[in-house]
Parts: C-alpha cells; sequence; structure tokens
C-alpha cells in the first residue's frame, strides 16, 4: 500500500507542482497576518490559524482527488468558522497531552491524523465525533503512515549524505557538490508537497476502500469476487466450481497471488 500512496502522490507532484506552491505560500502568508494579529486579538487570531490548517490539509486533498486547486478549497473552513476552529483546536489539544507520552504521542498524532478532512467532509459532524472517526478509519493504518514518512525521511538524509560524501572525492568531487546543491534545492521545494499530500492519499485511500460484505477482507478496487471466500463484491454468490490450483484463473485466465483461494475476478475456486 506504501508503494501505491507514493505512486499517487508523486503523481500529483509532477502534475500540479506550482498550483501546490502557490496555495502553500498563500497559507504561508495568511498566518504570518494571523499570528500579527494575535498580538492584538489572541483568540480571534489563532482561531484563522486553526481554520488556516484545515484549509491547505484540504487544498492537498483536492490534488490527490483530481480536482482544480484554487484558493476557495484553502478558504473551506471559514464556511463554519467556529465549528472548525473548535475541531482543530481540540485536535491539536489532544495530540499535545498525548505528547507528552513519549510512545503513545506519535500513535494518537496518526490516529487524529484525519481530522481535518473529516471535519470538512462531514459538515454536521461535532469536533469529538470527528476525533472518533479518525482514531477508526487509521485503525490498522497507522503503521503504514509512519513507514511512508519514515522511508522518505530516511531516504532524504541518505541520498543527502551519500553525495556530501562524494563531493570529498579529489577532481571530481566538485561535479557532487554541484549535485548537492541541486538535490538541495530540490529537496526544499518537493519534500514539504510529498509529506502534506501522503496523509491526504491515505485518507482518499481508506475513505474509499472495498472490503468484503460477507467475510471482510479488504479487496483491491478492480475485484468482483473476495479472495478469501468467493463472495460477490457486489453481494452476489458468484461461481465457485472447484478447480486444480494454477498462477493464473484456469476459469477466466487472470493472474491470481499465491494463497488466492478464489478469483477475484469471476469468483472461481482455486484451490
Amino acid at each position: 500500500m506504501v508503494k501505491y500512496i507514493y505512486g499517487k502522490v508523486f503523481s500529483v507532484v509532477a502534475k500540479k507542482p506550482i498550483r501546490l506552491w502557490g496555495m502553500s505560500l498563500l497559507a504561508d502568508l495568511l498566518t504570518g497576518l494571523a499570528m500579527a494579529l494575535n498580538a492584538f486579538t489572541p483568540m480571534i487570531g489563532l482561531a484563522i490559524v486553526l481554520v488556516l490548517n484545515l484549509g491547505i490539509a484540504m487544498v492537498y486533498l483536492a490534488g490527490i482527488r483530481g480536482g482544480e486547486i484554487n484558493s476557495k478549497d484553502l478558504f473551506v473552513g471559514f464556511y463554519s468558522f467556529a465549528r472548525t476552529a473548535a475541531g482543530m483546536g481540540w485536535m491539536f489539544l489532544w495530540q499535545f497531552i498525548w505528547g507528552m507520552v513519549p510512545v503513545m504521542g506519535i500513535i494518537k498524532a496518526y490516529s487524529y491524523r484525519f481530522t481535518p478532512y473529516i471535519l470538512a467532509d462531514y459538515e454536521g459532524m461535532s469536533p469529538n465525533d470527528a476525533l472518533k472517526k479518525s482514531m477508526e478509519m487509521t485503525q490498522g493504518y497507522k503503521g503504514k503512515m509512519f513507514l511512508a514518512d519514515i522511508l522518505l525521511a530516511v531516504g532524504i538524509s541518505v541520498g543527502l549524505s551519500l553525495l556530501m560524501l562524494l563531493s570529498r572525492i579529489p577532481y571530481v568531487g566538485i561535479l557532487f557538490r554541484l549535485i548537492l546543491v541541486v538535490a538541495i534545492i530540490a529537496v526544499a521545494l518537493f519534500a514539504p508537497l510529498v509529506m502534506n499530500l501522503i496523509p491526504a492519499a491515505f485518507y482518499e485511500e481508506i475513505t474509499h476502500r472495498r472490503v468484503c460484505p460477507r467475510c471482510g477482507v479488504e479487496l483491491s478496487p478492480d475485484a468482483r469476487f473476495c479472495y478469501n471466500c468467493g463472495y460477490g463484491a457486489d453481494g452476489n454468490t458468484g461461481s465457485t466450481p472447484e478447480l486444480p490450483a494454477a498462477v493464473v484463473c484456469p476459469q477466466c485466465g487472470a493472474p491470481v497471488k499465491p494463497g488466492t483461494v478464489f478469483c477475484g475476478q469471476c469468483g472461481c475456486r482455486i484451490n
């Protein structure tokens, strides 16, 4: 799943970097103004910052969903200002509280990660229910989200460290120094986009995941029958004649994974 998420994220970055940079810069500018306002009206300035945090999350989610990225996504939280500010504040409060417990702080940060998207997608949902739904949705996925984040951080660190070592080689080191400068600029430009798109991609993927209506096994987007029990993904029992094991389905020829009991395309029993 992590590989699929990376593919989706990098595809969005490749297609819409300018729009994402533009919205991010606009969000930073507005956040700076809100922080300045915070010196005079603390509660209002803080509330605006919280609402803008939801807005930038929705900008990246719009990118993942393949829609147009524009300023209306950044200001979506202002339509229900009080509820959005309360929901985001409630999330950050619990993240702060759990953050005082070393390991649990990390776990809870991932548990509450979908709260901004839920607050925007479910207009009638209370802040407390939004946190609960986020915890439900991230159940079983927190490890994968952590892995996606840590792989990116490790990959960047290893890549830059390797370039730094190569830049010390006599004569050819100058070439690697130039490459290192380019790499640092690329990381500064693209890493923030990727880091913000990763949770949005997980949210979208988990929101639209398919499970077997009989046994609850997660299904691929194109599966018509459950791999585990042969039940139709649309509720039909399907056809499940006994056939010998094979690396492809003996009935429809679709490739099957080792250990698969039923074909995901036609429902035929594999072994």
